[in-house]
């Protein structure tokens, strides 16, 4: 059986030929490591500048192994290329970053001495101005001259930036150190462990938030190494994708969406809601909810679940913590303890339940309600009430999933308040 090499650099690019070159120069003077020990794939997310002709001329003569994959240009699919590189990898640690950075000559020997089982590694990227980045050529990176006219203000940033995240690392904070997407470390089977990329990112951002968030849920610590190594960004204009404010991006919805699996479902291994297992656990008063809502979803072994709905105030089935749970509460009756800390609720108010179905209440991240939506379910004729209610709480329940709901709430209430005026 063939070796695994020690590392693999996944280096996501598009329509950046003279970066990317700048790039992949950076990583063949890399010292404190053998050449033949790591790999290069270049993610071109569909580049026609000559990208695909230039990675194929280098990798004739590159020191490392130099690969290419790429795919058709259909939009900023930046997620799917990079799990097309991910079902290639030869190596057992990854290295994460774009074709417009560039990096010191112990760049990968500094992150392979920081491997840790469990932990991925959060560095950044000092950002050059126009001007800097135009004075970058592959020569002064191979002597490694460029360093002398990079402002020492910039690093001390960096020092900064270090200072925080060690903080932030020390009280466990659940969002920081922040993964970068243009400079990160991990270990290969952790991010295949998840899943990979979640694909239904689509244009600018919110990919690698996405990503440290399924990284935690599944165990693996986030840490800083920002006092031991950092790469260097070249500038370039902004994606027309991205917006003004981060919070108007394309993505934002689906990041903040009220349920997020550890394991996605559009990622490297395709899945569909059909193939989550879903546990449903119910108290004796709402036995017939339960083998409904078992009759709509796939309830495979308790070991093996995915997400747990409860109904009323029954006993927590699986392991609190290794599933999401989503909490049923029927009229009138209080959700006791620590069973109000459900990923979100349901609530089935009473006047609602025939003429509107019942009404979703998500609990967000600040611990608020937030009613989502308020729809009529669809019925069949002879359905009980159990049963259509049954079939709305699943459908709202893919909603989440999907981050579909958000959408939901902004136009429900659009609609409202147009047929009130």
């Amino acid at each position: 059986m063939e070796e695994k090499l020690a590392a693999t650099f996944i280096v996501s690019s598009y329509q950046r030929l003279s970066h990317l070159e700048r790039c992949l120069v950076s990583l063949s003077r890399q010292q404190g490591v053998a050449a033949n020990s790591f790999e290069v794939i270049v993610a071109d997310d569909g580049s026609t500048d000559g990208t695909q002709e230039m990675v194929r001329r280098l990798s004739m003569r590159s020191p490392y192994r130099l690969r290419l994959v790429t795919q058709e240009k259909n939009g900023f699919r930046k997620a799917r290329v990079g799990n097309k590189a991910l079902s290639l990898v030869d190596g057992e640690y990854l290295v994460l970053t774009d074709g417009d950075c560039f990096f010191p000559s112990d760049y990968l020997a500094a992150q392979l001495k920081d491997r840790e089982v469990g932990t991925a590694w959060a560095s950044e990227c000092i950002r050059l101005d126009e001007q800097q980045s135009a004075r970058v050529t592959p020569s002064l990176i191979m002597s490694g001259e460029y360093r002398h006219f990079i402002p020492q203000r910039l690093t001390s940033t960096l020092a900064q930036r270090y200072r925080r995240d060690r903080v932030y690392q020390l009280i466990r904070d659940s969002r920081r150190p922040k993964l970068v997407g243009y400079n990160m470390a991990m270990w290969a089977k952790d991010l295949v462990s998840i899943n990979g990329f979640d694909e239904r990112f689509e244009g600018w951002g919110g990919e690698d938030d996405d990503l440290a968030i399924r990284l935690r849920m599944s165990g693996v610590r986030i840490k800083t190494n920002l006092n031991r190594t950092f790469g260097y960004h070249l500038w370039h204009p902004v994606d027309p994708t991205a917006p003004l404010v981060w919070r108007n991006g394309m993505n934002v919805g689906y990041l903040t969406r009220p349920i997020i699996l550890a394991r996605c479902l559009q990622g490297l291994v395709p899945a569909e809601f059909e193939d989550l297992n879903i546990l449903v656990s119910s108290d004796q008063r709402y036995r017939d909810y339960a083998s409904a809502l078992s009759d709509l979803v796939y309830c495979g072994t308790q070991d093996e679940a995915d997400i747990e709905i409860r109904l009323g105030n029954s006993p927590v089935s699986a392991r609190w913590g290794d599933v999401k749970r989503v909490q049923v509460a029927f009229p009138g009756e209080k959700v006791r303890g620590r069973l109000k800390r459900a990923d979100f609720q349901i609530d089935l108010e009473n006047g609602l339940r025939t003429e509107s179905g019942p009404v979703l209440r998500m609990i967000n991240r600040d611990g608020e309600s937030v009613e989502v939506q308020n729809s009529v379910a669809e019925s069949h004729q002879g359905d009980s009430d159990v049963e259509i209610e049954s079939r709305w709480i699943v459908k709202q329940l893919r909603h989440a999933l999907m981050g579909e709901s958000v959408h939901q709430l902004s136009t429900t209430r659009l609609q409202s308040e147009a047929r009130a005026a």
